[in-house]
């Protein structure tokens, strides 16, 4: 070959390779980028409301204080007893609590739901994009799945949970070929705090690891493990294991098991991706699907057949799982979430040109978008909860309250009206009072009524005239004019707004 034809070859090989190089530099700043932008959207809403209206989230922080105050007041040590066992549900007790020594419990509460954010978008990371891989921008879709039924549910120890199994999830998945002590130790460690934070969660892990195994094994020769690394993974569950069989020796119950409708299974599928507006919610979802396939019909995204199997695996678990497992419910609602997660994450966007980069940039716009909504609503939310909170200050400390509410919205009134059910929790954060609904049960959480029928289960709402006797004043939202007139007999209305009325018991 002439040296100068040579030298042409060698000058415009050099070149390709110095454009791939800068391109591929490129498409990391512009990942990089949105990964930040779309983290700023999902921390934003979090500080602009003193308490984010999640539906379940003042019981749990009502919890939270008492145990963070159990030993100064003697009223908390009277009616709760602090039962000091593995507990798979620990999340926000294990982490605001310590955080109440340095912040208030606005503050703290704060922090653990940032965290839980950023530590949900990690995952989405370690997950989607293996060592040596460029960072595939679908996991910058995967992250605006946080913001879904669970999470304004106010399940916050299961979405810690989750996020704490896509983080381990990834490490191992980049760890697993050569795992060395440190490196198990770490997954040790991790797979303790999974199952620590919320048994799904734990659950899911597991299931994770045995798939991925099985697929391995069966797929090809070359992806096969050897025993010892076998062993090593399932190591990781002893102590987890351990944990699970002390506590079920404690308060742990064995429960029921209740099954799903079709239309429940169908109203649960689409849990990740409904908020407070349902057709932005579904332009979201049909935007997003839209980026993974054209993207592969134009040969910008490849799906990693693995990742797709194991988001399969995990949604013929949600078809074929109760809908009530033990004392869990929503149990196969909590499937879907890290399903469309792995979904999502399969998909392998590792670069974005033309006009699949403007393509991209509509979804992530869109998205953003839908997080001013979310924000939006909060704020109208917060100031219904703000007048009601004022209600609760002619409640005098230490005082027991029993609430009886009725939710009469429908759709997306419903959805404006769950969080004023759970106002009245904030009895507890402004003068150390108590209502029945505190989430303290034995069996779920670490703090249990010394008096079990004092608590006021859902289900005992039928048999409230009977739970009276304990309490002092009584809470009513929404309720039925026959009640108002049983309390009339009772108590004496002191205080009013709207649907609430705040009821002293006659003595």
């Amino acid at each position: 070959m002439p040296t100068r034809l040579r030298k042409k070859i060698y000058w415009s090989t050099g070149k390709i390779q110095i454009r791939q190089k800068m391109n591929a530099n490129l498409n990391r700043k512009y990942y990089y980028a949105f990964f930040a932008l779309a983290l700023c959207a999902l921390i934003v809403p979090l500080w602009l409301v003193e308490l984010p209206p999640l539906v379940d989230l003042p019981n749990h922080l009502a919890r939270v204080f008492i145990l963070a105050n159990y030993a100064e007041t003697p009223f908390f040590q009277q009616n709760f007893q602090i039962l000091y066992e593995p507990i798979p549900n620990l999340a926000v007790d294990l982490i605001v609590v310590p955080l109440m020594s340095l912040f208030n419990i606005w503050t703290a509460n704060h922090l653990f739901l940032t965290l839980t954010v950023v530590l949900f978008a990690v995952g989405c990371h370690l997950t989607g994009a293996r060592t040596g891989e460029k960072p595939s921008f679908s996991i910058v879709l995967a992250m605006f799945l946080i913001y879904g039924g669970t999470f304004f549910y106010g399940y916050v120890n299961y979405i810690f949970g989750v996020s704490l199994f896509l983080i381990t999830f990834g490490l191992w998945m980049r760890w697993r070929a050569k795992l060395d002590f440190i490196r198990f130790s770490a997954l040790a460690v991790l797979t303790f705090a999974i199952y620590l934070s919320h048994l799904s969660a734990f659950t899911f892990f597991g299931a994770a690891v045995f798939f991925v195994n099985l697929y391995d094994f069966f797929a090809s020769r070359e992806e096969r493990r050897k025993w010892i690394f076998l062993a090593a993974d399932a190591a990781l569950f002893i102590l987890p294991a351990i944990a699970f069989l002390t506590f079920m020796g404690g308060t742990g119950e064995v429960g029921t098991i209740t099954w799903n409708s079709v239309g429940g299974k169908a109203i649960a599928l689409f849990g990740p991706f409904r908020s407070y507006d349902l057709w932005l919610d579904l332009t979201c979802v049909a935007l997003t699907a839209s980026v993974c396939l054209f993207l592969k019909r134009w040969r910008q995204a490849v799906f990693d057949r693995r990742m797709l199997s194991l988001a399969s695996f995990f949604f013929v678990l949600f078809l074929i799982s109760p809908n009530i497992l033990f004392t869990s419910g929503d149990a196969d609602m909590r499937i879907v979430l890290p399903a469309f997660v792995l979904l999502i994450l399969s998909c392998k966007i590792n670069s974005l040109r033309g006009k699949a980069f403007a393509f991209f940039v509509l979804a992530i716009c869109l998205l953003v978008v839908r997080q001013g909504v979310i924000s939006y609503r909060w704020l109208q939310m917060s100031e219904r909860m703000a007048a009601e909170i004022k209600l609760l200050e002619v409640v005098p400390p230490q005082s027991k309250v029993y609430p009886i509410f009725v939710n009469e919205g429908v759709g997306a009134e419903e959805k404006f009206e769950r969080p004023i059910l759970h106002v009245v929790q904030f009895v507890t954060f402004m003068n150390s009072s108590f209502a029945s609904t505190v989430f303290a049960y034995r069996g779920q959480q670490p703090l249990g009524f010394r008096r079990p029928e004092e608590a006021m289960r859902y289900e005992d709402k039928t048999k409230w005239l009977q739970y009276l006797g304990g309490n002092d004043y009584v809470w009513t939202h929404g309720v039925a004019q026959n009640v108002s007139d049983e309390l009339e007999k009772r108590a004496q209305v002191v205080a009013e707004g709207g649907k609430t009325k705040i009821w002293k018991l006659n003595k």
